[in-house]
């Protein structure tokens, strides 16, 4: 049996979800699914609510204004 790749996926950060959700739609694809957790210290958490393995994932972000969004980003990455 042949090996298939995996259909590309989109993700967007917390400040790009607007942007994010208009490249998929121009693609003719769906914005995938990321929860991000605070927690009451300021760290935060992505996790991805669908496999990602082996698949070709695309993140959607701005590292303006400040390290916040860079870091989260560099976490989805």
């Amino acid at each position: 049996m042949p090996y298939q790749v995996p259909q590309p996926k989109i993700f967007a950060c917390t400040q790009s979800k607007i942007l994010g959700e208009k490249i998929a739609k121009a693609y003719g694809m769906e914005l995938g699914n990321v929860i991000f957790s605070r927690y009451s210290d300021g760290e935060f958490q992505p996790s991805f609510e669908e496999s990602i393995r082996g698949t070709r994932i695309f993140l959607i972000g701005s590292t303006h204004p400040g390290p916040e969004n860079l870091m989260e980003m560099l976490l989805m990455a």
